[in-house]
């Protein structure tokens, strides 16, 4: 009785095991297929200007990164090309949405919070980006790194200021 316990649990980790090694595959595909179409409505539709065409490619990328987020939600790679998808496709507040979880994914990845920083202040959400950016200034010890911070949220004040 023991042993078929062992081998029931056994059998049952395995299963599980596969599961999520099949789920990752599954997310890395979505990512790449994401990845497929951006690059072609981006790269190829968009210089072109066959913007009907490349929303078309936009919309699947979306589409494809937010499967693979589904599929592995803590692997940080489709939010951060969901995130850059909508933000060339000038979807500000949902790029900065995305960013933010990607953020929250990866706090020490400071370049993020640049992202979520730079797509509020496209939207127009000045405030919330002097926010993010002073915090990010806070936690930085590096001096190059602070001086350009410094610089970012002056002109961010400035901009706050004029809305």
């Amino acid at each position: 009785m023991r042993n078929h316990v062992s081998v029931t649990l056994f059998a049952f980790f395995c299963i599980l095991g596969l599961s999520n090694t099949s789920m990752a595959q599954s997310a890395l595909l979505f990512d790449s297929n994401g990845m497929k179409h951006f690059h072609r409505a981006y790269y190829e539709l968009v210089p072109q200007h066959e913007t009907e065409n490349a929303a078309i490619e936009f919309q699947l990328a979306e589409q494809a990164f937010s499967r693979a987020i589904q599929e592995r939600p803590l692997w940080i790679e489709p939010y951060l090309h969901l995130g850059r998808c909508l933000f060339v496709q000038k979807k500000y507040t949902a790029a900065a949405n995305i960013f933010q979880k990607a953020a929250m994914l990866a706090p020490e990845r400071k370049e993020i919070q640049l992202q979520v920083a730079s797509s509020m202040e496209m939207a127009g959400d000045y405030q919330s980006a002097l926010k993010v950016l002073k915090a990010l200034r806070n936690q930085e010890k590096n001096a190059k790194a602070t001086t350009v911070l410094d610089e970012l949220i002056s002109k961010m004040e400035r901009r706050a200021g004029r809305k």
